[in-house]
């Protein structure tokens, strides 16, 4: 049997050039990991999902776009982490877009049991309730469970990140101990 390598996938989700997701994305992998590969999914064409249904049975998307190889990555990844800053308590459309086409994944996965992945939520918002993180963590959380990919930390930082470094810091230290780092 052909050994997985470790490989580790960053995937931002804002739109914006310098953004508190992308930032703590990056400080997270990089003091986790030391190489990964970053993924900003506003960088790839993604068309969004029409519900033809038609990859039930085949398996395969009928859009040609670039939401296939990010998938591949993943496929590929035995940890995968998601940046995203909260828009009105969801994700941002073009991560949403790329959620919604990875319902071959659930076509794929649905009779799989073992999840051999494990995954990172990252939230970011300028919202001091935590509850307004909710739908946006289940939409990461329910791409995350089509994939098979255990989510072993959900963090969320409220206001900008350089106040934040000491709550990632913290996140670290635990997440090193569930993954034996």
């Amino acid at each position: 049997m052909k050994k997985k390598k470790n490989n580790v996938i960053l995937i931002t989700s804002s739109p914006r050039k310098k953004s508190n997701s992308k930032t703590a994305g990056k400080f997270l992998a990089g003091n986790l990991f030391s190489k990964y590969e970053y993924v900003d999914i506003n960088k790839y064409d993604i068309k969004s999902c029409s519900g033809c249904d038609k990859c039930k049975n085949s398996l395969i998307c009928v859009k040609k776009d670039d939401a296939e190889k990010i998938i591949k990555k993943i496929e590929n990844s035995e940890f995968v982490i998601v940046a995203s800053p909260v828009y009105f308590t969801g994700v941002p459309s073009k991560l949403k877009c790329f959620i919604d086409r990875n319902q071959v994944q659930w076509y794929k996965n649905k009779n799989r049991k073992e999840k051999n992945k494990k995954g990172i939520i990252i939230l970011t918002a300028d919202l001091k309730d935590k509850k307004n993180f909710l739908a946006a963590e289940s939409e990461i959380k329910s791409f995350f469970a089509v994939n098979k990919i255990k989510c072993i930390s959900s963090v969320k930082l409220s206001g900008v990140i350089n106040k934040n470094y000491g709550v990632l810091k913290k996140e670290i230290k635990k997440i090193r101990s569930k993954i034996g780092k």
